[in-house]
């Protein structure tokens, strides 16, 4: 069995991480630190790199909201399976800038 770990950089100041590619694997997690500026993480999906085809991904089904992740005190971890099976590139998104740069860890296996 095949793992990918990669470190994606949320920059000071923004709200919007590095994009994470999704090479060849079906089973992806995400593994957070504390992060303090915001109470609820969301998840950005695209077909390609393009910044303007990134969207937030939804909770099936459709039109029931945008998959949230709630921010707690403390580092956490979350499953993605269900939202990154069908996009190759993902990004991590905060409703505020960050106060502090945060690195947060994407692990796939396939």
């Amino acid at each position: 069995m095949l793992f990918q770990v990669s470190t994606i950089t949320l920059p000071i100041s923004a709200r919007v991480s590095e994009t994470f590619q999704i090479k060849n694997y079906t089973l992806t997690g995400l593994w957070c630190p504390i992060v303090a500026s915001t109470a609820n993480l969301f998840i950005q999906v695209s077909p390609d790199t393009t910044s303007a085809n990134f969207v937030r991904a939804r909770v099936p089904p459709p039109n029931s909201g945008d998959f949230t992740i709630s921010a707690q005190a403390g580092s956490f971890a979350v499953s993605l399976v269900d939202v990154t099976l069908g996009f190759p590139f993902l990004r991590i998104e905060t409703l505020v800038s960050e106060t502090a740069s945060r690195a947060f860890v994407f692990t796939s296996k396939g």
